[in-house]
């Protein structure tokens, strides 16, 4: 009897468990969990900035830690139309060759590491940071400036799709906070942004 009682337990725990699994990368983490995913982004984050510095920095034809692509609106910033001037500029960090992620049966954006964007439309200015892991957006950074207001700073940190943290909700009348779906949705453009720099 106790043999039948431990076996149907087992088989109830069993089908919990399999019952559960696949909505394993969906469920948010706990606090100690989520603290220690945020501080693997930070520390992403950190030593991904060291790679664009160097980057930057190195001699032409040295072998770097990243490469850079640049796609750039309105060049030499002139008049749009009901805006004034106008500018924006897309630069795509990537650690190699999209069609190289494939013989790694990666997908190809997989190679893309961060997207650093600046745009100036009349008085307003906004800076955007997406951080990438093997293709996964993990941060958002936003940098918003209207005219001679202070500027305004949010935050978001990601597991797979799902939002672990925000950090600077505006409460100026002047911004709105912006919504994790749609970073997510420009995330994706940007990444195949990104590959198309790459069609010939």
């Amino acid at each position: 009897m106790k043999k039948v009682r431990a076996l149907h337990r087992f088989c109830l725990a069993l089908f919990l468990v399999l019952w559960a699994w696949p909505a394993r990368g969906q469920a948010l983490p706990s606090g100690s969990v989520q603290d220690a995913e945020i501080r693997l982004i930070r520390e992403l984050y950190s030593k991904t900035n060291e790679s664009i510095r160097l980057a930057r920095t190195k001699s032409s034809g040295e072998v770097g830690p990243l490469y850079c692509n640049e796609v750039v609106i309105n060049r030499f910033d002139g008049s749009w139309r009901a805006v004034g001037n106008y500018s924006r500029k897309a630069a795509f960090w990537y650690s190699d060759q999209p069609e190289f992620a494939r013989y790694q049966n990666a997908p190809e954006e997989s190679v893309l590491v961060k997207v650093e964007v600046q745009e100036t439309a009349a008085v307003r200015s906004l800076a955007e940071e997406y951080l990438f892991d093997k293709g996964e957006l993990v941060f958002y950074f936003r940098r918003s400036k209207a005219g001679e207001s202070t500027p305004v700073e949010e935050r978001f940190y990601f597991h797979g799709k799902t939002l672990l943290r925000r950090l600077g909700v505006p409460t100026d009348g002047a911004f709105e906070p912006t919504d994790s779906n749609l970073v997510l949705t420009k995330a994706k453009a940007l990444q195949k942004s990104f590959l198309a720099t790459f069609d010939r």
